[in-house]
């Protein structure tokens, strides 16, 4: 069975490095980006338009701009389903949902609790993200801010098991293997974890007295996750045990198809999907991404990460990120917002003399 555990010196470094260098970076803190949206029309259905021959008012709604990140956590319950530490008794399954979304604030790098929504023209899609065995989803805040800035909302479960919040909350001392794996076999459950986290996200787009009511579109939905948080994203988008209709597109960082999942993969109908993986990533073997991108259907794309390892180029700025960042922006806003200049700028974004190569076949399926 694969397993990917991170040993725990090692973490700490790169959760507190990832930190260090993400609050120092000027350039990637200072978020300013104005999003372009499809203009909601002066004059809605119905209503009448001027006559005069006059210049008319060319007010219209503008998307405010986004200049720093705000979060939110939000306790999502999942009736039914149990969660079930070894060791303690089975309880209810239930987890705290991480909230990434643009805000008007300038926050500096470090997302500020309930900031100002910077409000859109269209809802914002969101993003589901999984996160890896013992690390936190601000970990990944390099990463996931660059989605923020580009304007999406991004929603990370903090799974109650094999997040490095849960194993604190449990004791679980990673140095006893057996221990440390019956834990990540809780991976098992966690797309439906990230299911229920798209579940969540629609009641807060509904909810009048959400921040976030009328801001964000349930029905964009992408997944994405990273080392076991990847296999979970992958077997929400694409395996017949966990497959979400609600998923439009999957991001599939440094993944696998977990043999624990007993359905069968890309038998279901066909989402956009890309696959990153570093060449030398010793955790994640890369023929196990090679395998993903040759047997799923198009449209596809596979980015290659030249000698980088398992976990820096998602939380550390470095080139490796920000090639991530790019690539994974032009995809989703390719697949999501249906622009097809950003999936052009794919190739040109992954391709980066030795950093990265990107191949794809975007091709549509059928």
């Amino acid at each position: 069975m694969l397993r990917k555990i991170v040993a725990p010196v090692v973490l700490a470094l790169a959760v507190g490095g990832s930190f260090a260098y993400f609050l120092s970076n000027s350039s990637r803190s200072t978020i300013a980006t104005s999003v372009t949206r499809a203009q909601r029309p002066a004059h809605p259905k119905g209503r009448s338009r001027p006559t005069t021959t006059t210049t008319t008012s060319t007010t219209q709604p503008q998307a405010q701009t986004i200049s720093g990140v705000g979060e939110l956590q939000v306790p999502v319950v999942e009736p039914g389903r149990l969660m079930c530490p070894p060791g303690f008794p089975c309880a209810e399954r239930t987890y705290t949902l991480q909230v990434y979304y643009p805000s008007t604030t300038v926050t500096g790098g470090t997302p500020v609790a309930s900031a100002p929504l910077a409000r859109p023209i269209n809802p914002y899609p969101v993003i589901v993200f999984g996160e890896g065995f013992n690390v936190m989803p601000a970990t990944y805040l390099p990463l996931l801010t660059a989605w923020v800035s580009a304007g999406y909302v991004v929603a990370s479960p903090i799974f109650p098991l094999t997040s490095a919040e849960g194993l604190a909350h449990y004791g679980v001392n990673l140095n006893n293997v057996e221990l440390a794996d019956h834990y990540e076999d809780d991976l098992t459950n966690e797309p439906g974890d990230l299911s229920a986290a798209i579940t969540e996200m629609a009641t807060l787009a509904s909810t009048s007295t959400s921040p976030l009511s009328g801001e964000i579109d349930p029905n964009d939905v992408a997944v994405a996750g990273q080392s076991d948080g990847a296999d979970a994203a992958l077997a929400l988008a694409a395996n017949t045990c966990c497959v979400d209709s609600r998923v439009k597109a999957a991001l599939v960082l440094s993944g696998a198809e977990f043999p624990g999942y007993q359905g069968q993969y890309f038998s279901t109908p066909a989402i956009p999907l890309l696959v990153t993986q570093g060449s030398a990533d010793t955790v994640n073997a890369p023929y196990l991404s090679s395998q993903i991108y040759s047997l799923a259907p198009a449209p596809k794309a596979y980015l290659t990460l030249i000698g980088a390892d398992h976990l820096a180029p998602y939380t550390a700025l470095d080139p490796y990120e920000s090639v991530v960042a790019k690539v994974t922006t032009d995809f989703l806003n390719g697949y999501l917002k249906g622009s097809q200049t950003s999936l052009g700028q794919m190739t040109a974004d992954g391709t980066v003399s030795g950093v990265a190569q990107l191949v794809s076949d975007l091709s549509s399926s059928g």
